[in-house]
């Protein structure tokens, strides 16, 4: 049975992309003090996921957890929006076995590139692939979040899994290390799961709360969602 796309809900509190870009762009190239050990996220999800299976990031940032993948012997393929940011992992020592691109993640081509090439390095022992995202869904406004959605639900296939960590409306009160100087949402997770759940995701894991991805003084409220894809497209 095929069913008509959801609508994409328009965000009027959309972010100025172009500020954003200003700002992503010299944190990656000058003050980016992002530490280079794995994030206890990408730790949990490199202890439950088999070892063929490739693992497609988007939103690496600064590749501390591409990779950490890599090391654990994953084939790693990241992108991010920032040329910066892609520039300077390329350039890192370490990191051969992992993939570095530029990816629109609201663009339905690039995702769908991303993730076809993904499907195309399974070895015989798997048919499917992870897309992993953490801290990077609330760098996008929510109409960005639904394309964003829409673009892997169509191209993702059953089995392949979404393992997501984000800011939730929980945290939004809360002190910031890096301050309020760019954009940051505070996603809804109930709506965003339910979002999740029209095109063809069951939630296997949902967890919300603090003391998951503590940073000095900064200790957020966050969720992580480990989703399954049950059906071919959406």
């Amino acid at each position: 049975m095929t069913t008509e796309p959801p609508t994409v809900d328009r965000d009027s509190s959309s972010k100025d992309v172009v500020r954003e870009k200003m700002y992503w762009q010299t944190f990656y190239s000058e003050i980016s003090t992002i530490p280079a050990v794995p994030s206890s996220f990408c730790v949990l999800v490199a202890t439950e996921v088999d070892r063929s299976t490739p693992i497609v990031e988007f939103g690496c940032g600064n590749g501390r957890d591409s990779g950490y993948f890599n090391s654990q012997g994953f084939k790693v393929l990241a992108s991010d929006l920032c040329k910066e940011a892609i520039g300077k992992n390329q350039e890192k020592a370490g990191l051969e076995g992992a993939a570095f691109s530029v990816c629109d993640c609201t663009n339905e081509i690039d995702v769908e590139s991303l993730l076809t090439q993904a499907h195309e390095t399974v070895d015989s022992k798997t048919t499917n692939i992870v897309v992993y995202t953490r801290f990077f869904l609330h760098s996008i406004d929510k109409t960005q979040e639904q394309q964003f959605v829409i673009a892997l639900g169509k191209s993702m296939i059953q089995g392949d899994k979404l393992y997501f960590e984000f800011r939730c409306e929980l945290d939004e009160a809360l002190s910031k290390v890096y301050g309020k100087d760019h954009y940051r949402r505070y996603v809804k997770t109930r709506e965003f799961v339910d979002f999740l759940k029209t095109i063809g995701f069951e939630i296997e894991y949902e967890m919300t709360g603090q003391g998951m991805a503590k940073y000095k003084s900064e200790d957020p409220f966050v969720s992580r969602i480990i989703a399954l894809k049950k059906r071919n497209g959406i």
